[in-house]
């Protein structure tokens, strides 16, 4: 099992991207067996600290009829939500500076044949 102290931050983001189907907790509690925790690869302590620092920050609650299945609260939904698109942004730079490289070395191959360098010399080896 994978322990990390951003642990928390990924169970939150499994129970926004299921919203509004909710995860249970069983009549078990959180086990090493629980879905979320098996998803993430997590054990089941670490789910159980992440889901208490998740319900102490008002970002999940649980239903009041059995207080067994965990709901995102409006609040859990906006950091989720801003976290999903600070994630597409970050990916979307990488592309960026990916393809901004590619344009590089195609201006500066572009560059040294113009001036005259030989073609041969232009090989990347």
């Amino acid at each position: 099992m994978i322990s990390t102290k951003n642990s928390w931050k990924r169970v939150l983001n499994k129970i926004y991207v299921y919203a509004p189907n909710g995860w249970g907790v069983g009549k078990k509690g959180v086990t090493d067996e629980h879905p979320i925790a098996k998803e993430l690869g997590i054990s089941g302590y670490d789910l159980m600290l992440s889901l208490s620092f998740l319900r102490d920050q008002n970002l999940i609650e649980y239903d009041k009829i059995e207080n067994n299945w965990i709901d995102i609260t409006e609040k859990g939904f906006n950091i989720a939500f801003n976290n999903e698109q600070n994630l597409n942004n970050i990916n979307i730079q990488r592309g960026l500076v990916a393809l901004t490289g590619v344009l590089a070395l195609t201006a500066s191959y572009t560059f040294l044949y113009a001036i005259g360098v030989p073609p041969t010399l232009l090989v990347i080896a």
